[in-house]
């Protein structure tokens, strides 16, 4: 799993799926790495669900890989047949 925190979407001026107006209901976007070049960690920094946790990716190009295809995915979305759904 790839965790990308929506801060770091919103600074890249990447729409998060909150705001697209391009996914649906029925489809979800969920850029991932099939074949990642490092690993990286999610730190738990307490104990309650609204904190936020820390993500280490590793690997500075792993972040802007993952905003391209978050750039993208929206345009992916509007085309035949999955923008029918």
């Amino acid at each position: 799993m790839i965790l990308v925190p929506q801060d770091v979407l919103t600074k890249a001026g990447v729409e998060t799926l909150k705001e697209s107006k391009h996914v649906g209901e029925n489809l979800y976007d969920a850029p991932v790495f099939l074949r990642p070049k490092s690993t990286g960690c999610v730190t738990i920094t307490s104990g309650s669900v609204w904190d936020s946790a820390v993500i280490e990716a590793n690997d500075p190009n792993k972040i802007k890989t993952l905003v391209q295809g978050a750039r993208i995915a929206p345009e992916i979305a509007q085309t035949k047949p999955l923008a029918d759904n």
